[in-house]
């Protein structure tokens, strides 16, 4: 992060990125041992930086580390969370009971003793908790990451969506994308609001949502946006541009 953000300042000059407004697209947790300082460097950036000229996107894996921290603050009343994991999977995530439930996506996060997807044990590691498929180790993890660090977690927008200076004059920002076959705006609307129970945002179950987690039903520019926006996302691991779409 430290290195990227050196290479940015090289490319914009000091004066130049500070005048800049700067999306990070995501995914701040679990990408190497260092998690706990990575979220320490955003934050610190985020505060030495001009109110408001810094904006930080939910990643799936800021989403599911969150869900899995109990960070997860937009619940619909009603909501059943233990609800967002298909009865049909009976391993791979993480199974101990936790009051009031946790998104599937947070029980993937923490993984099983054999499956670790989101790479779960080097951010216990980073936070100096030893990794376990235990409420105890999930209570010593809740203890040890900072209050500044769920702050954060908490407060990641879902979407970015602003005109811009340059054509074609609106900038949209998502983590992975938008869905091309749903409603622009109904996922535009539920994305602002944070809505974890629209169904505008599921394909398939609430077990996952498209514009944190989608793939090749995401990688297109949606068409209610061709010629009107730059779509921008992260999340795919590789670097493309098609016409407007980033």
């Amino acid at each position: 992060t430290v290195q990227l953000w050196s290479a940015l300042e090289a490319e914009l000059g000091v004066a130049g990125l500070a005048a800049a407004h700067v999306v990070f697209l995501g995914d701040y947790c679990d990408r190497g041992p260092h998690t706990r300082e990575v979220l320490d460097f955003l934050i610190e950036l985020e505060r030495s930086r001009a109110p408001g000229s810094t904006t930080f996107l939910a990643g799936n894996h800021d989403f599911a580390f969150g869900c899995f921290l109990g960070c997860l603050d937009v619940v619909p009343v009603g909501f059943d969370l233990d609800g967002t994991k298909d009865s049909r999977y009976t391993s791979g995530y993480w199974q101990p009971a936790v009051e009031g439930g946790m998104h599937y996506q947070g029980r993937r996060w923490g993984g099983d003793e054999r499956t670790d997807i989101y790479d779960a044990r080097a951010t216990f590691s980073s936070y100096g908790v030893p990794y376990a498929v235990a409420s105890e180790a999930r209570e010593a993890l809740i203890r040890a990451v900072p209050e500044a660090h769920k702050q954060f977690l908490r407060r990641l927008l879902w979407v970015y969506d602003a005109p811009v200076g340059f054509a074609p004059g609106r900038l949209v920002c998502v983590h992975a994308g938008l869905f091309t076959k749903g409603s622009l705006e109904e996922q535009l609307a539920a994305l602002h609001s944070r809505r974890l129970d629209a169904p505008a945002l599921q394909v398939g179950g609430y077990g996952r949502l498209e514009a944190f987690s989608g793939r090749q039903e995401v990688e297109q520019m949606h068409p209610e946006l061709e010629g009107t926006a730059l779509l921008v996302s992260g999340h795919h691991g590789f670097t493309c541009q098609h016409a407007d779409r980033l």
